[in-house]
């Protein structure tokens, strides 16, 4: 088993693969590398000059196919989710103070000149036959989590091609294949230690408030927004972890259940079959959609 790790779209990101040629590993490694960053210069919203910024300046814009796809699906999920999964979230991270690459984020910091918070569920029309997207007026799109999923799903895919793989982004997680074992187990960490989930197929993601946190006016926020009134989510969840047909099924999924909050995420995860680890902010563990 190979492994590599390197920093793209602001995460770390490990790969391991199952290969017996440690040449053609180190080509693909760098390969994988290469498309990780390429997919950021497209996608991030922290490059002025990404495809991204461009249209969410212009506000009408000509777009490449893969955005396009990757902003279609983020669509659809809002719809799937209720409106809890949102792209048009960019606003309400800004004026959180999430406005940069987390790196550059002051943690501790007034800004009373910032916009106040206000609702998101912006109008976004995506002409495929004409190739273009337009954004209504004001509104701005953010795809950081679904394009750290698709990235993950894409490096994996290709990276199959040199041996059953594993590509964890910042814990979005996708795999091609499966290693000698018959499985790749993933650690997950609970209220009060960690369990190992065996994954044979799709992917995994985690969506939590405890990893990106700053301090704003004197209150704590973190990234993960609620659409519904452009502030922090005061869900009773510290953290979900989730099981799904990909990591972009995952990731998506992940957010859903997190904003939901406890109770409302246990009874989806459990009528829907979401294997889901839901963690709340008092410790406490609870397993739903089919883990025991």
């Amino acid at each position: 088993m190979l492994r590599t790790t390197f920093r793209s779209m602001g995460t770390d990101v490990e790969i391991l693969l199952d290969a017996s040629d440690p040449a053609a590993a180190a080509s693909a490694f760098t390969d994988a590398r290469l498309e990780f960053d390429r997919i950021e210069a497209r996608f991030s919203r922290f490059s002025a000059d990404s495809e991204l910024s461009r249209l969410n300046r212009a506000g009408r814009s000509p777009v490449s196919v893969e955005m396009l796809d990757l902003l279609e699906a983020a669509l659809d999920a809002r719809r799937r989710t209720g409106g809890r999964f949102d792209p048009t979230v960019h606003n309400a991270l800004a004026s959180s103070g999430y406005d940069r690459s987390f790196d550059r984020v002051d943690p501790i910091g007034d800004d009373p000149d910032r916009a106040a918070p206000s609702p998101c569920n912006g109008e976004v029309a995506v002409d495929r036959a004409a190739g273009t997207v337009e954004l209504a007026p004001g509104v701005r799109i953010d795809l950081g989590g679904i394009a750290k999923g698709y990235a993950a799903d894409r490096v994996a895919a290709r990276l199959a091609r040199s041996g059953s793989c594993l590509v964890n982004a910042g814990g979005d997680i996708a795999i091609a294949g499966l290693p000698a074992t018959g499985a790749w187990n993933v650690g997950v960490p609970t209220g009060d230690g960690q369990i190992t989930l065996a994954l044979t197929e799709g992917g995994l993601a985690t969506s939590g408030s405890d990893r990106r946190r700053w301090i704003r006016s004197g209150e704590e926020r973190h990234h993960l927004i609620d659409p519904s009134t452009g502030m922090s989510s005061a869900s009773d969840l510290l953290r979900v972890t989730v099981v799904g047909r990909s990591a972009v099924d995952a990731e998506i999924l992940a957010k859903h259940l997190f904003l939901m909050g406890s109770r409302g995420a246990a009874g989806t995860a459990d009528r829907e079959g979401i294997p889901a680890v839901l963690v709340t902010r008092d410790g406490a563990t609870k397993f739903a959609g089919g883990l025991a």
